[in-house]
């Protein structure tokens, strides 16, 4: 949290720039700085870094703890009565060694991460990248001239999170301290109410963020919920633990689902023009779902399978307008049908 500097304004905190924008220190970004100062043979006294970034004392004794549980050969010592923290690089050398792909992996997280305008998450990848092109060799950097030109993704309409900073710094600390949080949600609907989560797992996916956690509740066991990071009203870090369920893996989990919108498994078939056959079969299907072109047929694909029915493949299908109809389920063939039916009524009186 920004926290007050006695006038009634607002300290400044330090943060990365990256395209003329300031990010705020983040925990991910002060463990790095701290990490990259310990070994670097400085000695950390928790006030006054605590003043450089903007952030409160516990925050940097926290973030200091959380370092030696690390097993980092973390010391103290005290000079003058105060309490500094040091590295004994004599017990631990790092001998670090970065490639060409290894930086052009980082440049390529970066593209993808700078679509999440605001949530600081672009200004923790800015710096690993910074700091490897720090590291690299002459011979390595002549390779990697220019890199960070070379590659780009685009997201149409990208998603801005400038006003939910606070909300993923503790996102963020909850999933890596494993610690439960407590968010206020909207609802699609408009209804606001009160979680408290423990957070599984935060998934980049189209032009939002999402966050898978479980919801406490006194009820049965149920399955993980998924959270529109910018639908989360309000966000705070408890201090009780939780632990992940064993054989947790959120791409089981998305896989199952169907996705980010929940739906029910279900046998599909469905038409498509044949022009559509270089894209189509390019496409990653789930096991068991096949296309193929139906014998004597020219100009048609026939698509069958089990696939997860939602409202996101209704959006896919109806994407392809008259080039794509749907044979079977009935509940599906209803549901396009609505779907177009309810569109076209936006039209007809104009």
């Amino acid at each position: 949290m920004v926290q007050s500097d006695g006038t009634g304004g607002k300290r400044k905190r330090l943060g990365l720039v990256l395209g003329g924008k300031q990010d705020k220190i983040k925990k991910p970004q002060r463990m790095i700085l701290l990490y990259d100062r310990l070994f670097a043979g400085q000695m950390i006294y928790p006030p006054d870094i605590a003043q450089e970034l903007g952030v409160d004392l516990r925050s940097i004794q926290r973030d200091l703890a959380d370092l030696r549980a690390t097993y980092l050969p973390i010391e103290t010592l005290e000079i003058d009565n105060k309490l500094y923290y040091k590295v004994n690089l004599a017990d631990q050398k790092m001998q670090i060694a970065f490639g060409p792909l290894d930086l052009m992996v980082i440049i390529l997280a970066l593209r993808i991460m700078e679509q999440y305008e605001g949530t600081g998450l672009t200004g923790n990848i800015a710096g690993i990248a910074e700091k490897i092109s720090n590291r690299v060799t002459q011979a390595v950097a002549r390779r990697s001239k220019d890199v960070s030109r070379k590659f780009c993704t685009y997201s149409f309409l990208p998603r801005n999170y400038e006003n939910k900073q606070d909300a993923v710094d503790d996102i963020l600390t909850g999933l890596l301290d494993q610690k439960k949080i407590t968010l206020r949600y909207r609802s699609l609907a408009g209804g606001t109410k009160t979680h408290t989560v423990c957070p599984y797992c935060l998934v980049p996916y189209k032009t939002g963020l999402y966050l898978v956690g479980q919801i406490e509740s006194k009820h049965a066991h149920h399955e993980p919920t998924v959270f529109a990071l910018e639908r989360i009203q309000a966000c705070d870090c408890t201090k009780e633990s939780f632990q992940l369920p064993d054989g947790w893996n959120p791409a089981d989990f998305l896989s199952e689902r169907g996705g980010i919108l929940p739906g029910k498994r279900e046998r599909v078939e469905i038409a498509f023009d044949a022009s559509l056959h270089e894209y189509l079969k390019n496409l990653r299907w789930p096991e068991g779902v096949k296309l193929a072109k139906p014998k004597g047929e020219r100009s048609t694909l026939l698509l069958k399978g089990e696939v997860v029915v939602n409202d996101e493949l209704v959006s896919w299908i109806v994407g392809f307008g008259a080039k794509a109809t749907v044979i079977q389920p009935p509940s599906l063939v209803d549901w396009v049908r609505e779907h177009l039916r309810d569109t076209l009524k936006h039209y007809e009186n104009l």
